[in-house]
């Protein structure tokens, strides 16, 4: 028999971020966005990981968002993996 919180368990993992630096080809969202978050993606959608450059201090994250066909530099800690290169 099976019991119904095994169920929960397999789906709640399927939606786990990725916890590592994205890579070239990466599909990833912004995080952290609070009240513009919804303008924001309804506008750009989600983006791919165009270009990765070693700034002075920090790698930027060189995105390009499908919707709009905008490029745009963000930091490690603004995107969010959802799916991945592999």
């Amino acid at each position: 028999m099976t019991t119904w919180w095994r169920f929960l368990v397999a789906h709640s993992s399927a939606f786990r971020p990725l916890l590592r630096p994205p890579r070239l080809g990466d599909l990833v969202k912004l995080t952290g966005l609070g009240s513009l978050g919804r303008p924001f993606k309804g506008h750009h959608g989600i983006g791919v990981v165009n270009n990765i450059v070693q700034a002075r201090h920090r790698i930027q994250y060189e995105v390009k968002w499908l919707k709009s066909d905008e490029l745009m530099i963000f930091h490690e800690e603004d995107l969010l993996i959802i799916s991945d290169v592999d």
